[in-house]
């Protein structure tokens, strides 16, 4: 199935972009504070988030990921295609996915006090694809 790009998918080339801006600021502790949100990188993230029904925003792929996931491109109303360039350009992974999503950071007070389940604490975790593999 070709993937034709719906009025609803932007699409960026430049990493001067104002809106690329505000997402590389997302890989700083600083950024994530002020706009109370993050990046999620990974379609197996992206799947889970959208699971476990998290507040998600942006959709940001290129369009080769995008194509492949036509189903899930549905399911937001703020898409961006961009270029590899530029998806290399906001993520911190050595070898980028292709695909992430803009989500609200949540809400660490409701999250400390629901402690049933299963947990895994990070601490200064190096390479943010370690985080995939381990979860």
């Amino acid at each position: 199935m070709d993937f034709e790009v719906k009025e609803l998918v932007e699409e960026l080339t430049s990493v001067k972009n104002a809106r690329v801006k505000e997402w590389k600021k997302l890989q700083t502790r600083k950024g994530r504070k002020q706009q109370g949100r993050y990046l999620l990188e990974g379609w197996h993230l992206v799947n889970e988030a959208l699971q476990a029904d998290r507040g998600l925003h942006e959709l940001i792929g290129t369009k080769e990921e995008l194509a492949a996931h036509p189903d899930i491109v549905a399911r937001f109303k703020e898409v961006y295609s961009v270029t590899p360039v530029i998806m290399a350009a906001v993520t911190e992974t050595v070898t980028p996915q292709g695909i992430m999503v803009v989500a609200d950071l949540p809400d660490l007070h409701q999250v400390a006090t629901d402690l049933s389940g299963a947990w895994l604490f990070l601490d200064r975790v190096q390479d943010p694809g370690n985080v995939g593999t381990m979860v």
